[in-house]
C-alpha cells in the first residue's frame, strides 16, 4: 500500500470519528447552561485576598449578568405530553421561547400564531417569536391531533 493511500485511510477514519462524535452528541447540548454560568471563584480570605496567603493584585469585581431566562421543554410520549398539558405563560410583547421533544416525528402547530415546525427523536425543537397577540393559544401535536401546551400572552 502506497504513502497516499495510508494518509489517505487515516484522514478518512479521523473525519468518520468527528462526525460520529458530534452526530452522537446530538440536540441534547440545548438543555446545557451557557459555558461559564454558573462559574465559581477561587475562596476568599476576609481580606479579599485569594486563599494561599500570597498577596493578589487588586481585581475589579467581575461582572455578573443575569443568567437568560429558563426554557420551558414540552415533553411528548407516545403521542401525549408528558405530565399532562404544558402551560406556557408570557407577557405581550415578550419572547415567547420554548423547546418541544418528541419520540416520534410529527408537526407542532402553535394556534393564533400560525407557526409550524417539525419534531423528532434526538433533537428539542425551538420555538421562539414575539409575543404580539394576546390571549390563550392551543400547542397542538399535529398528526395526533392532541394538545400538548396551552398558551397564555397575558397584556
Amino acid at each position: 500500500m502506497s504513502q497516499r493511500a495510508r494518509i489517505a485511510i487515516i484522514v478518512i477514519a479521523a473525519v468518520g470519528l468527528v462526525i460520529a462524535f458530534f452526530a452522537a452528541r446530538g440536540s441534547e447540548d440545548a438543555d446545557d447552561p451557557p459555558v461559564g454560568q454558573g462559574a465559581t471563584t477561587p475562596a476568599q480570605t476576609s481580606t479579599g485576598r485569594p486563599e494561599g496567603g500570597t498577596e493578589a493584585p487588586a481585581e475589579a469585581p467581575a461582572r455578573t449578568t443575569p443568567p437568560a431566562p429558563e426554557i420551558p421543554v414540552v415533553r411528548v410520549r407516545a403521542g401525549k405530553p408528558v405530565g399532562g398539558v404544558q402551560r406556557l405563560d408570557f407577557e405581550e410583547g415578550e419572547r415567547v421561547r420554548f423547546r418541544v421533544r418528541a419520540d416520534a416525528a410529527d408537526e407542532v402547530h402553535v394556534h393564533g400564531y400560525d407557526v409550524t415546525k417539525p419534531v423528532g427523536p434526538g433533537r428539542a425543537t425551538l420555538f421562539s417569536f414575539d409575543g404580539e397577540l394576546t390571549g390563550r393559544f392551543e400547542v397542538e401535536l399535529h398528526g395526533v391531533g392532541a394538545e400538548i401546551a396551552s398558551l397564555r400572552v397575558s397584556p
